[in-house]
């Protein structure tokens, strides 16, 4: 006797209300978080507006678009509100603090990349900051309560930098280092939630929004690390007398400037913004020498491109014109940038040009091929430092010509 084939049984009624279940608890709890992320958000703001003392839930309720009984459903009171939104901005403000290192190094560098990235830190979180401050003024204690324990061990630790700094004599032995803290975050805090329109309406500024802050974080540098005299005032000159300075001549021709090279960018970026360089750039050979004769730069800056290898005219004219007055370029340190569309005809430009400027007496800082324009600039600026230290009578080439 043959056996009927027994069909599949269809989904029982039970398995999909089940799964109907867990479908509308899915949403449900999808719809929750979206409410209290809603609550957050609009605490966040209205806390930073008005401090803890100052907020009214209702506000909050609102700007949310819930009902009030639903703030104190989910957060019970405002003072956990006050905590749940403190504790997220310190998580956000410790994931972007683990990405600033600042590792051994010279204080001139280190100070130049905490403002830089400190700054930007304060830019991306300024409702965090709002936060303390607000509550500094009112005399409160929630925001140390419930602060992320990181927050004060930074602060420690760059004390102590400091405090080490002074012991070996590298920054003023009169400097109290927790008010040097505080004073270049006093500066940050005067721009750092500003508006594009308030800085140009306020401060003058003009620029795109990030190329004004960028000068912001310029002025900073240079009023922490040079204060409001003149740079040669009670500064260290040369042996033969001579005020040292921080100015680079840069020849930059059109032509280069309109490839549009994002090492050349970043050169210049790093040289004026971590290295402290004031940078003239000039686009002819005529304009360069007349900056060197009367600024007497540091360092001497070629950017130049090329397609196959050969020496661009404004270049050719510098290298002719250097032959004829020797003087305005021996013992003087040139960086040499070539940029092309092919990599080999840039690096062999690069190293004629190096050899050329070093026939003449220069110091022609060589460039490791596939080093970015961040590592070329810390090397032109050490180099830069051992100029001043060391006379350059003394300085020995290496076999190759180059330094």
């Amino acid at each position: 006797m043959r056996h009927r084939r027994r069909r599949a049984a269809p989904f029982s009624a039970r398995g999909h209300e089940r799964r109907q279940n867990e479908l509308a608890t899915k949403t449900l709890d999808e719809e929750k978080s979206a409410v209290q992320m809603r609550i957050l958000n609009a605490a966040e703001d209205i806390f930073a507006r008005t401090g803890f003392v100052g907020c009214r839930m209702n506000d909050i309720a609102a700007k949310a678009g819930v009902n009030q009984a639903l703030i104190h459903y989910y957060f019970e009171s405002k003072e956990k509100l006050y905590m749940e939104v403190v504790t997220r901005l310190f998580e956000q403000w410790e994931l972007h603090m683990n990405e600033i290192l600042l590792e051994d190094g010279m204080p001139q560098a280190l100070l130049r990349k905490y403002i830089k990235e400190h700054f930007e830190l304060k830019c991306k979180l300024p409702n965090l900051h709002k936060l303390y401050h607000r509550e500094s003024l009112e005399g409160g204690d929630l925001f140390k309560k419930y602060a992320s324990a990181k927050w004060f061990g930074d602060t420690e630790e760059k004390v102590r930098m400091f405090a080490e700094w002074k012991k070996d004599g590298l920054i003023q032995g009169q400097i109290h280092e927790r008010m040097l803290l505080q004073l270049i975050w006093g500066m940050m805090n005067q721009y750092y939630y500003r508006r594009e329109s308030n800085l140009r309406e306020e401060m003058k500024l003009q620029g795109s929004y990030e190329e004004m802050k960028e000068l912001l974080v310029d002025q900073i540098i240079q009023m922490t690390l040079y204060g409001v005299l003149p740079r040669g005032e009670g500064q260290s000159r040369a042996g033969g007398g001579m005020a040292i300075s921080r100015s680079a001549c840069v020849l930059l021709p059109s032509e280069t400037r309109r490839r549009d090279s994002e090492d050349i960018d970043e050169l210049l970026y790093e040289l004026r913004i971590l290295h402290g360089m004031e940078l003239h750039i000039v686009e002819s050979a005529s304009e360069l020498l007349e900056g060197v004769n009367e600024d007497n730069p540091c360092l001497v800056i070629v950017l130049t491109a090329t397609d196959f290898g050969e020496v661009p005219a404004p270049v050719h004219e510098l290298l002719t014109r250097l032959e004829a007055e020797p003087g305005v370029i021996v013992d003087r340190f040139v960086a040499v940038w070539a940029v092309a569309r092919e990599g080999k005809a840039g690096e062999q430009l690069q190293r004629t040009l190096e050899e050329a400027f070093n026939r003449l007496g220069a110091f022609a800082v060589s460039r490791v091929s596939g080093r970015s324009g961040r590592e070329y600039a810390e090397r032109c600026a050490k180099q830069h430092a051992t100029r001043w230290v060391v006379q350059p009578e003394l300085i020995l080439r290496q076999s190759t010509g180059t330094v």
